[in-house]
């Protein structure tokens, strides 16, 4: 069981008039808890997330970041790859 909290911040850099990169930082704080059997642990740290995504005409986005826990016992930094389809009003 996982909990997170944080946030993040980008802006978009355009590098064609129907793509725009966006590059991002955030940090999180968040609580991890491990349950098996009569075991049980608990542990609270922070998460760094630095990356950047690809916006297609304002419609679809593709995102790769990594995420790095900080202050947790096992410090397996995370590889994230991410999909969006927005299917509101595209900004201007």
């Amino acid at each position: 069981l996982g909990l997170n909290a944080g946030a993040s911040i980008g802006a978009p850099v355009a590098l064609a008039p129907t793509v725009d990169l966006v590059p991002f930082g955030g940090l999180a704080l968040a609580w991890s808890r491990t349950s098996i059997e009569d075991f049980s642990s608990s542990e609270t740290g922070g998460i760094l997330s630095l990356g950047s995504g690809l916006v297609f005409s304002r419609r679809f986005t593709t995102r790769l970041g990594v995420a790095v826990p900080i202050g947790f016992e096992s410090n397996t930094t995370a590889v994230t790859l991410g999909f969006g389809i927005n299917f509101g009003q595209p900004g201007r």
